[in-house]
This record gives C-alpha cells, sequence and structure tokens, in this order.
C-alpha cells in the first residue's frame, strides 16, 4: 500500500455531486474505515485545537509531550483539508489527540 501525494492535480479537481463521500466520527479512541482506491480530499471539524492523528493499516496512538518514541502518525489540524492519494483498498485509522475531544472527519473522494 503505497501513498503518494499528488496535491496538484487534486486541487485542481473540480465540484461533482458524484464523487462520493465518507464521514467518520472520530473521538480520544481509534477506530477505523475501510477506504477503496482513489484519491481524496480529507477535512476534520472539531473544535478541539489538538485535532486529529491518522494512520493508515493499523491503530492511531496520539503522538504524547516529550515522548521518546515517535507517534506512527499525520496530525490533521481541525479546519485543514489534506489530499490522500490510496493505490490500494486501506483501513485509515483515526484518532482526537485531547482527552474527550470529538470529531469529524470528512472524507470525498475525487477520483477513482
Amino acid at each position: 500500500m503505497a501513498l503518494v501525494p499528488d496535491p496538484l492535480p487534486l486541487n485542481a479537481m473540480y465540484f461533482s455531486p458524484t464523487a462520493g463521500s465518507y464521514l467518520k466520527d472520530l473521538t480520544e479512541t481509534s477506530s477505523s474505515l475501510t477506504l477503496p482506491k482513489g484519491q481524496y480530499f480529507m477535512y476534520l471539524a472539531s473544535t478541539s485545537i489538538q485535532g486529529a492523528s491518522l494512520k493508515y493499516g493499523g491503530a492511531a496512538v496520539a503522538p504524547t509531550d516529550g515522548g521518546t518514541v515517535k507517534a506512527a502518525t499525520s496530525v490533521l489540524p481541525p479546519g485543514a483539508v489534506c489530499t490522500v492519494v490510496l493505490t490500494a483498498e486501506t483501513v485509515m485509522h483515526g484518532i482526537m489527540n485531547a482527552a474527550s475531544a470529538t470529531g469529524k472527519l470528512w472524507i470525498t473522494k475525487v477520483r477513482g
């Protein structure tokens, strides 16, 4: 499962009502969603300024302050959009970074 950033072509995509969207509610416990191969925009809606951590293929763990072990995740701040290219069906795991925080991860498939 290779993840290849491809922001220029994705940013040039136009709105399509047939693109397909997913919604994943995130909490302080890692949860997952299986996504088919494709190219996506991901957007986090949350009041927690610490955002969420995302990981592909295994449970997400939020980074710790001063931790000696690197958290093998990517952090998505609230209100930010990231682009993701999945070359195969992939299980996406997400967790909010702050205790008791909740968020909604909106995922729109923009290309198959």
